[in-house]
């Protein structure tokens, strides 16, 4: 019967089922003031002036959006910390946003020696190789991959694990 009411005075579902603080204002999703004529909602869109924006999801990209010009990255390495068994498989992705980068860009050193039989997949640079049997206790792998043309030097990016 309430309901018959609300319906006739023209008042939507929405503001039926809102709340009003002690002044009279309206209140939103949460604790939000909502001013008269707003959309309550919980995703707000981003103003912009109407030049292009990179930052924005609106604004037209002029470069790749994710990896694009920083160069090289090594990330997604592994194995880290304690590890089971003798023989792990040393994984890591190589990347450049500027070039493509070959296994010739590439050096990859196990407790100081250089690595030469490393796969590495220039599509998803998916780097990975598995050492001959390690000795027990702390072991350090070290790539350093960049070309010699890179706005960038070249990176370095150290990490270890420990065999019982």
């Amino acid at each position: 019967m309430l309901d018959a009411g609300w319906k006739r005075a023209g008042v939507s579902a929405c503001l039926r089922n809102q709340k009003r603080d002690r002044a009279g204002v309206i209140r939103g999703h949460r604790t939000r003031p909502v001013k008269k004529g707003v959309r309550v909602g919980r995703s707000r869109r981003r103003r912009t002036s109407h030049k292009s924006n990179p930052r924005t999801r609106s604004g037209a990209r002029s470069r790749p959006s994710r990896g694009g010009l920083r160069g090289v990255t090594i990330t997604s390495v592994g194995p880290v910390g304690n590890i089971s068994g003798y023989r792990p498989m040393v994984q890591a992705t190589v990347m450049d946003g500027q070039s493509t980068l070959s296994k010739d860009d590439i050096n990859v050193y196990l407790d100081g020696e250089e690595v030469r039989d490393f796969q590495y997949r220039r599509t998803t640079g998916s780097l990975s190789f598995t050492p001959r049997k390690l000795s027990s206790g702390a072991h350090t792998v070290e790539i350093l991959a960049g070309t010699a043309g890179s706005r960038n030097a070249r990176k370095r990016k150290n990490w270890s694990f420990v065999v019982p």
